[in-house]
């Protein structure tokens, strides 16, 4: 696996130990990765420095704050949820919704870096055609 500089990430999680595994995960592929344990914090951080993903677990998202909510602030930033307890309902919400994608955590870690990859070549080659 190669590191992509360019890629930032921004890691939202109020457990520890999550962010950690998944900082672990994501930092095959880039150095560039921001924590924060809400999204009030992630929401600060994105207002000053674009993000290519913000990796979140799905039970931080709510009524106040919905994915729909993030794509129509964040075009820009793939929203990836990832879940140690997925559901297939939670799934289809998610993504239509607008996240792209939705990743059970236990079962995809080995993926989630190449996953990542595909997405950031995906949308910066369109934008490059």
């Amino acid at each position: 696996m190669f590191i992509i500089k360019q890629i930032n990430i921004l890691l939202v999680s109020k457990d520890k130990s999550y962010i950690q595994k998944l900082e672990e995960i994501v930092s095959k592929i880039s150095r560039n990765i921001i924590e924060c344990t809400n999204f009030d914090k992630a929401i600060g951080k994105l207002l000053f420095q674009p993000f290519d993903f913000v990796i979140t677990d799905y039970n931080l998202l709510d009524e106040s704050f919905t994915i729909e909510n993030f794509t129509d602030a964040y075009p820009e930033t793939d929203l990836i949820i990832v879940a140690t307890k997925p559901s297939s309902r939670d799934n289809r919400k998610a993504l239509k919704q607008g996240a792209r994608d939705y990743i059970n955590i236990k079962k995809e870690t080995d993926t989630l870096p190449i996953k990542l990859i595909d997405y950031y070549e995906e949308k910066y080659m369109y934008q490059a055609i």
